[in-house]
């Protein structure tokens, strides 16, 4: 049945409403408990039997930006549990391609043979099974245009993926298929030798990619965020790197020292290379590989006043430019790489829900064909101080909790006060007995809803000593789990 009529034309206020009362918290002084009945018999019909979140609720939150939304902790419990029950494949995933990084270094120090071109055929045959699995999931829509269905990052990034599996199945079979014959061998050595360096770096890429997940995520964020940093200010790199490997060439010339002046320069494409060569070596220079002796042995006044300017310029300027742009971009990543890992794992939660789906019509991977169908924990204890975090499961959640005991409840609205200034005096006015006016000069408040806002509260004594009592009875694979692709709870609810 197609589950994307359980909540037609809802919008998000609605929602919010529908996951508030589908929600109860319980707070002390070490941890917060959360109840959530993910059956709400308010929102069921006679002929629904599923949850009131799936794939396509989730999808919807997030191609209209609803990420606030996306954060109710009734959602976010929903997104944790269902990835954490992807923790097998995709630990078989990344132990999979390690070993597949394993297999192409291995070319470097070892011959050849047939049984290890075997197992990476293999490997690249898997990896392209999922990947045209993955293809078919995205390409099931009603849109006639392929734009509209995927992402251009996804076209660019399935490329990649491509192109990088059909260079590792290059690299390892053109020694066979270049054996044939005997003509254009300085071409074929050269695509030999071409060939593995391009594999082993794409793979590399790719591996970094789907590290994303793991608890190394937000340090590969932070590669990413410098990366684009650096092409940002390459405007400034690029001209004073030619500016000075020129210049170090001109003051260098028949020197005989290389790379500044190679004697043995015969034609055009020995002149591209000296000059690629004095390139390099000034980039070098650059990162703090000054290696001055060689220009201090001219003795001349250009000479050193040039070095002088090169090192104030880009070793002292330049590169703590770029120290103070890293450290900036860090700071402004650990503020959001939460948010960042969070759009990464809810697609990854969709994708997987899609794909359960799919292979249960298929009737395929039976370790994954129930996702979609096994019930939600719905109850979920964190520690406010270290995150740690356990959950379980309660039968007729509904029944004890919402139902029975309702009017026990307390609800109450929670925001979290931003105040953009500082140093400010506060005049403050009794309008009557019940009423306070707080007035301040100068001073912008903005009030912002908090996670738990609207949540009903336990005060029930019976409910409230049961939860009380909640111990972590999980096993030591379940906390692998949580470790590996796990949401940081903590980070997320800002406790």
């Amino acid at each position: 049945m197609d589950n994307r009529k359980l909540l037609p034309g809802k919008e998000a206020d609605t929602l919010v409403e529908l996951y508030n009362e589908s929600s109860l918290i319980h707070e002390d002084d070490d941890r917060i408990v959360y109840l959530f009945d993910y059956v709400n018999k308010k929102t069921t019909s006679g002929s629904f039997h599923g949850e009131i979140i799936n794939r396509h609720v989730l999808k919807d939150m997030k191609n209209k930006n609803q990420w606030n939304l996306i954060r109710h902790p009734l959602v976010l419990n929903f997104i944790n549990e269902k990835i954490l029950s992807c923790t097998l494949f995709y630990t078989t995933h990344i132990l999979a391609y390690f070993f597949f990084l394993f297999l192409l270094y291995s070319y470097v120090q070892l011959s050849p043979s047939i049984f290890r071109n075997m197992l990476v055929t293999s490997l690249v045959i898997f990896f392209l099974f999922f990947m045209l699995i993955k293809a078919v999931l995205k390409l099931q829509t009603g849109y006639t245009s392929v734009s509209l269905c995927v992402s251009l990052w996804f076209q660019i990034s399935y490329l990649f993926n491509l192109i990088t599996l059909i260079i590792t199945l290059a690299f390892v079979w053109t020694p066979y298929i270049f054996n044939f014959d005997n003509y254009n061998l300085e071409t074929k050595r050269t695509i030999a030798w071409f060939l593995p360096i391009v594999a082993i770096i794409s793979s590399w890429v790719n591996c970094l990619y789907i590290l994303r997940k793991a608890p190394c995520g937000p340090y590969i964020l932070m590669m990413i965020k410098i990366l684009r940093s650096f092409l940002n200010t390459a405007i400034i790199w690029i001209p004073t790197l030619f500016c000075f490997a020129f210049a170090f060439q001109l003051i260098m010339r028949d020197s005989g020292t290389e790379p500044w002046d190679d004697p043995e320069i015969k034609n055009a494409s020995d002149i591209i290379m000296a000059m690629f060569q004095s390139f390099t070596k000034t980039s070098a220079m650059m990162i703090g590989e000054v290696e001055a002796n060689d220009i201090l042995m001219r003795k001349t006044w250009i000479a050193n006043t040039l070095l002088i300017l090169f090192e104030i310029i880009t070793v002292i300027i330049l590169i703590n430019l770029m120290i103070s742009l890293a450290v900036g971009d860090v700071s402004e990543l650990r503020a959001s790489a939460e948010d960042r890992l969070l759009k990464i794992k809810v697609n990854f939660c969709i994708e997987a829900l899609h794909l359960s789906e799919f292979t249960d019509c298929l009737e395929v991977i039976p370790f994954i064909h129930a996702l979609h169908k096994t019930p939600t924990n719905n109850v979920l204890v964190v520690h406010k101080n270290t995150g740690h975090t356990f959950s379980t499961y309660f039968r007729d959640i509904h029944t004890l909790y919402f139902e029975n005991n309702r009017s026990p409840y307390h609800n109450e609205k929670i925001y979290d006060l931003v105040l953009n200034t500082s140093g400010i005096k506060v005049r403050k006015e009794a309008l009557s007995n019940r009423a306070t006016l707080m007035s301040m000069q100068g001073a912008t408040f903005r009030l912002v809803e908090s996670s738990t806002s609207g949540i009903a509260t336990v005060v029930h004594a019976e409910n409230k000593t049961e939860l009380e009592n909640l111990t972590d009875q999980e096993t030591y694979w379940r906390k692998y789990q949580r470790w590996l692709i796990g949401l940081n709870w903590k980070a997320l609810l800002l406790i």
